[in-house]
């Protein structure tokens, strides 16, 4: 599909990607775009089973008030800059990952959620995902208090990028979250972060081009 596009959109029904569909966007584009009619219950959902490639600024798949899973075979996939894999806006519905998602541009995030106002909201990755250089996140909850991220699976940010930034944080099994040089692993914001025994957290070897020498007069 060419720039400014959306593959499937639906307002309050349900639309899949099937495991042998295969969504390609350009620019400014989506590949599933699911808005929810709200009478008096919140209805509408996108699922992934296939395989979604995005271009630059675009976003594979995004819920407003509504439900976007990306199942075990579900592929999310972009090599453009800003790119964003999943995203959802509002509502009440958990936002799941359990397939991957692979961004290796710049500024790109893997899983992004926002403006959710009521308690228990929960950012779910039992995936694998991947992003690129350049102030990239894996995991971004910008809802505070209100979400917990958990993650059982692998999130992987690249230099100066942050593998998941959230209020509350739990890294659950044998889950993996690593940065790059210059990122970091874990970033939350007053909220708590648990760490299961079997978890592991890494970071790059060195703090990035520039930084030792800033800490030396800290």
């Amino acid at each position: 599909m060419g720039d400014k596009s959306s593959a499937l959109y639906t307002e309050g029904s349900i639309v899949s990607n099937e495991s042998s569909g295969k969504i390609t966007v350009g620019k400014d584009g989506s590949g599933i775009y699911v808005k929810s009619l709200t009478a008096p219950v919140a209805i509408g959902s996108g699922i992934n089973y296939g395989e979604i490639n995005i271009g630059e600024a675009s976003v594979g798949m995004r819920a407003e008030n509504a439900t976007i899973v990306n199942e075990t075979t579900g592929k999310i996939l972009s090599t453009a800059k800003s790119a964003v894999g999943m995203s959802q806006s509002g509502g009440t519905q958990n936002i799941v990952n359990k397939g991957t998602i692979t961004l290796t541009g710049d500024k790109s995030t893997g899983l992004h959620s926002e403006k959710i106002t009521t308690t228990n909201h929960k950012v779910i990755n039992t995936g694998v995902i991947t992003v690129g250089n350049s102030s990239s996140v894996g995991i971004y909850s910008a809802n505070g208090l209100n979400s917990t991220v958990e993650s059982s699976g692998k999130v992987v940010a690249g230099n100066k990028s942050t593998a998941i930034y959230a209020g509350n944080v739990n890294l659950n099994g044998n889950s993996e979250t690593t940065a790059g040089n210059g990122g970091i692993g874990v970033y939350s914001n007053k909220g708590t972060v648990n760490i299961s025994v079997n978890s592991k957290i890494s970071v790059g070897n060195t703090l990035g081009t520039g930084k030792k020498k800033q800490l030396e007069y800290i």
